[in-house]
């Protein structure tokens, strides 16, 4: 598969085109169902709720293997969580490259009603 074709395919995930798992199946289809080293079939999901009433304000499912990729799509400060501080990604990809599973992450920002919880399954 060229490197162009999976850029497209991650622009419409990115764009809301396609769902991440129809753009899996497109990846998978341009590389013929070959297995990726980082954990094909493995998750990360992003949980963000308010506080105060425990409803989802997004909730993300993305293929593990397209996480690295998919980071260079998101704007500075989406990171950022009130004065709880900014996400560290760059400690959150180490955790996901060395094969850890569960909870990775689990912060609520009360300045923002917020709570965000990141897990690999």
């Amino acid at each position: 598969m060229m490197k162009e074709d999976r850029l497209q395919v991650l622009r419409m995930i990115e764009s809301g085109k396609i769902s991440a798992e129809e753009g899996l199946r497109l990846l998978e289809a341009y590389e013929g169902g070959r297995e990726t080293p980082r954990g094909r079939g493995r998750w990360l999901r992003v949980k963000v709720s308010h506080l105060s009433t425990g409803k989802h304000k997004a909730n993300v499912n993305v293929p593990l293997h397209l996480v690295e990729t998919g980071l260079r799509f998101v704007p500075g400060g989406v990171f950022r969580l009130g004065q709880a501080g900014e996400i560290d990604v760059e400690s959150l990809l180490e955790m996901v490259r060395s094969g850890l599973s569960g909870r990775l992450l689990d912060v609520t920002a009360e300045d923002e009603d917020v709570r965000v919880e990141i897990d690999v399954d």
